[in-house]
C-alpha cells in the first residue's frame, strides 16, 4: 500500500501541539450476498406459470406441437425473472485509515536536587556462642547440632551445651539418628 503524506502547515495545531496527518490507500473489501430471500417468491411465480400454461394449453386446445411452443416461450420469460430475482448481489465496504502523529515540543529543563546521602556505620557482630549438643527437656533426648530432629525442638524446651556429660547427667538419652551410630561403633 502507498502512504500518502500530508502534512499540514504550522497554524494548524491540536491543543496547541502540530501534527501530521497519513492517509493510507483506502481496502476494498467486496462480498457476494446470495438472494435467498426471494427464493419462495421464485417457486410461487413458477408455479402459477405452470397452472397458467395447462390452462391455456387446455382452453385453447393446442396442439402438441403449439403447446410446446407455448411452454418454451413462458419458460424463457420464467428464467428471466428467475435471473432478476435471484441475482446474488455485491456488498462493497470500504475501509479508509487515517494516522495522525502528534508532534510534542521539546521542552528541556534543568532540574537541581541536593540528594543526602547517609553512611552507615558497620553493625557489630552478635557474638552468638554455638554448642555442640542441643536437647529437649520435654522428651529428655539430646542431639548434635546438626542433627535434622535437632530443628523441630520448640525454643522453651531448647537446652544447650557443649558437653556431652552434661546431659547424661540429667539422664537425657542420646538421640539415635546422630549418635546411635556412634554408640554401636563403641561398643564394637
Amino acid at each position: 500500500m502507498e502512504k500518502e503524506v500530508e502534512e499540514l502547515s504550522e497554524e494548524s495545531e491540536y491543543f496547541g501541539v502540530p501534527y501530521m496527518r497519513e492517509s493510507l490507500e483506502p481496502e476494498v473489501i467486496q462480498r457476494r450476498l446470495k438472494g435467498h430471500k426471494y427464493t419462495f417468491s421464485a417457486i410461487l411465480i413458477g408455479a402459477l406459470f405452470a397452472v397458467g400454461v395447462y390452462l391455456c394449453i387446455s382452453y385453447l386446445e393446442f396442439s402438441l406441437q403449439e403447446a410446446f411452443i407455448v411452454g418454451l416461450v413462458v419458460l424463457a420469460v420464467y428464467a428471466g425473472i428467475l435471473f432478476f430475482l435471484l441475482e446474488p448481489g455485491i456488498e462493497r465496504e470500504i475501509r479508509q485509515t487515517t494516522i495522525e502523529r502528534y508532534k510534542s515540543p521539546e521542552k528541556i529543563r534543568e532540574v537541581t536536587k541536593t540528594i543526602p546521602v547517609v553512611i552507615k556505620e558497620k553493625k557489630k557482630k552478635l557474638n552468638i556462642p554455638k554448642y555442640k549438643f542441643i536437647g529437649s527437656s520435654q522428651t529428655r533426648t539430646y542431639h548434635k547440632r546438626n542433627c535434622r530432629l535437632c530443628k523441630s525442638i520448640k525454643r522453651k524446651y531448647k537446652e544447650s551445651s557443649n558437653q556431652e556429660a552434661y546431659f547424661k547427667k540429667r539422664k537425657y538419652h542420646a538421640c539415635k539418628i546422630c549418635l546411635g551410630s556412634k554408640r554401636k561403633k563403641k561398643k564394637k
